[in-house]
């Protein structure tokens, strides 16, 4: 089934990023967390293992949480997804498996708890988020949200992926603003497939973009 590409008046950088993010580095964001976030970090923080992290953020319904868990066997994958109905759809799947675990939680306030516990990941993954492509939805977008400043500061290395190049050029222009970071940005062919929107968007012959933004050097 073939997938519309992103359609938006916006074709650059939203002239209004800037002023975003000069605000949320400014000024402490507040907002109380979820209490089913709360709760599902709590689960988190329970967890026994010994294995290093990795966060798959918005996993939908687990499937790149599973690809990832395969690809990475030294490990533990912590697939966290807002909806319970997407996560739902992982079928004869146990929620908590040897290298891997799926959560419902709101990826924002998980970022600020881990934050605040300083829980390092050694990767994030952020797999074609929803990417609001009206201009007035900019600051519903990652890289705008006032959270971002707590997932640049729980791991060194994120890749992100989508099929909006905007997307990424303004993720490139957020890690620079806060982090010195100069980020790549890449057109790719998947040799496997990540996740169900990753296979459908290429099979309708869309152009697919990645950024691994490493973090080490940070200033």
């Amino acid at each position: 089934m073939n997938s519309r590409s992103v359609q938006s008046s916006q074709t650059d950088v939203n002239e209004r990023l800037p002023k975003v993010l000069t605000k949320n580095k400014h000024h402490a964001f507040q907002k109380p967390f979820s209490p089913h976030t709360d709760k599902a970090f709590q689960i988190f923080m329970n967890l026994k293992t010994s294995l290093p992290l990795i966060l798959d953020s918005g996993c939908g319904t687990g499937f790149s949480t599973l690809k990832l868990s395969a690809m990475y066997p030294n490990h533990f994958i912590v697939g966290l997804d807002k909806s319970a109905h997407r996560l739902a759809k992982v079928e004869q799947r146990s929620k908590s498996h040897a290298n891997y675990m799926l959560i419902r939680a709101d990826q924002f306030d998980f970022w600020r708890l881990a934050c605040e516990q300083r829980i390092q990941f050694e990767r994030v993954f952020v797999l074609y988020p929803n990417p609001w492509p009206k201009p007035e939805h900019l600051q519903r977008r990652v890289h705008a949200h006032p959270a971002f400043l707590s997932l640049l500061n729980i791991t060194k290395h994120i890749q992100i992926r989508s099929n909006w190049l905007v997307y990424l050029m303004e993720m490139q222009y957020a890690v620079g603003f806060f982090k010195g970071v100069s980020a790549p940005l890449e057109q790719f062919e998947p040799d496997e497939f990540l996740t169900p929107f990753e296979q459908k968007y290429f099979q309708s012959g869309q152009t697919l973009y990645k950024s691994d933004i490493n973090l080490e050097t940070a200033t």
